[in-house]
């Protein structure tokens, strides 16, 4: 309980109580596993955390610095949820995982990938990120943005 200063420990249910409750808690649902483990190889995916369903609108752009290389294709959910936990912070600040083949690379990358409503804006952060492309999830294509992806 708190005093009149805001001293002490929160009262049972906030913020501290609902966190604790998340420690040893895969990072990944077992809907977003199976649809990252169930993709075709060659082929791509974007999945909201929440619920492993695909955004309908918006563009994606991925968060810098926190792709998971996954070689031909996604390995297997120990090996997933063992990334997706070393990059948990980034994943949950965007909301959503996406998948592509690097053409760059020639390896099957899995990021986290910040849903953006505005196609300008998106392109601006994607820009601003150094990313290759993004991703127009309404029209299902990529939109080139210049960057080199490093």
């Amino acid at each position: 309980m708190k005093d009149a200063l805001g001293h002490g420990s929160e009262t049972r249910g906030g913020t501290h109580a609902s966190k604790i409750d998340q420690i040893g808690k895969p990072v990944l649902s077992p809907k977003v596993v199976q649809g990252i483990l169930s993709t075709p190889p060659g082929e791509g995916f974007t999945m909201r955390l929440k619920d492993g369903a695909a955004p309908p609108q918006g563009y994606q752009v991925a968060i810098p610095g926190h792709a998971f290389p996954g070689g031909n294709g996604p390995t297997n959910e120990a090996a997933l949820q063992a990334r997706a936990s070393q990059h948990a912070g980034a994943l949950k600040k965007a909301g959503h995982v996406g998948g592509y083949n690097n053409e760059v690379t020639g390896n099957f990358e899995i990021e986290p990938s910040q849903n953006i409503g505005n196609r300008n804006a998106a392109i601006r952060t994607g820009t601003s990120r150094n990313q290759v492309s993004i991703w127009n999830n309404r029209e299902g294509k990529q939109i080139m943005t210049g960057g080199t992806g490093d």
